[in-house]
């Protein structure tokens, strides 16, 4: 006949491999989700850092756009300028040379800001994609750390329980020697 400490330490041991089995039961439960979730994780960063890009790329296409924009405007200006001053003299090859020159460097700078302003509208165009496979991505993203969630508070309960499953045992063994 087995003693009451030797019987109290059998059940502890036992309970001990109950927690343990239960903690590990939910460790496996945990891991697929985790793996969907890194693989959705991994997916939503990719299409955040395409998202970036093409906005850093759209950013720059419009900055020198708005740069070139600011050029053109006081070139156009200064070309008007020397038309009305070549108006008010009347003949005058130099100021007409000049008038010329503003005028040509006028139109060649807008032609820049048309090929500016389609490559502002071709980026924009192309954040579109990487946009929406960023939008595609984000519910299966929440959606996998959804399911994580409560896998995870199941582990850290069943830890603990196998803790103090542990500390009982290791205190029944104790006594026992």
């Amino acid at each position: 006949q087995k003693k009451p400490l030797e019987l109290q330490s059998e059940t502890s041991l036992s309970a001990y491999g109950t927690a343990t089995d239960a903690w590990q039961a939910a460790e496996q439960a945990l891991l697929p989700a985790v793996l969907e979730m890194e693989q959705a994780r991994n997916t939503y960063a990719e299409a955040l850092k395409k998202v970036d890009e093409a906005r850093t790329a759209l950013d720059q296409a419009q900055a020198a756009l708005g740069a070139k924009q600011g050029v053109a405007q006081s070139v156009a200006a200064a070309a008007q300028q020397a038309q009305a001053a070549l108006a008010q003299v009347g003949e005058d090859a130099e100021l007409a040379a000049a008038a010329q020159k503003f005028a040509d460097k006028s139109a060649a700078l807008n032609a820049e800001v048309a090929t500016l302003q389609q490559a502002v509208t071709e980026k924009t165009a192309a954040l579109e994609g990487p946009t929406n496979e960023l939008n595609a991505a984000r519910p299966a993203l929440e959606t996998a750390q959804q399911k994580v969630e409560p896998l995870r508070s199941a582990v850290r309960v069943a830890e603990r329980l196998m803790v103090a499953a542990r500390e009982t045992m290791m205190a029944d063994y104790t006594a026992l020697t």
